[in-house]
């Protein structure tokens, strides 16, 4: 691979990695007409989500070379999680404990 830099290098693997993603998904539909494919499935998606991994990965690289801020748009609008566990963003979704309903 010849690149002019380390930027367009890591660019050229993601793109690789997504040719191979649909690879992987053309394999795993004839996989599904295989006999007792249990195994063969779990290790074929695991592969695929493996794959998805590196070229997130691969995007972090980009992301430090830069400014180091995703390009992807953040919603400014989400408030902190009151959950003492974390600081996830609350995404304004229930709860487990919204479901329980009241207390008897």
């Amino acid at each position: 691979m010849r690149v002019a830099s380390i930027e367009d290098a890591l660019h050229a693997l993601r793109a690789d990695i997504e040719i191979v993603k649909q690879e992987v998904t053309a394999v795993r539909i004839f996989a599904r007409d295989t006999e007792d494919n249990g195994e063969l499935m779990a290790n074929i998606v695991l592969s695929f989500r493996h794959l998805e991994d590196a070229r997130m990965r691969l995007g972090k690289a980009i992301q430090a070379l830069g400014d180091g801020v995703s390009i992807y748009d953040k919603d400014e609008e989400a408030s902190e999680c009151e959950c003492d566990d974390c600081d996830l963003p609350d995404l304004g979704g229930e709860t487990p404990d919204d479901e329980a309903g009241p207390e008897a």
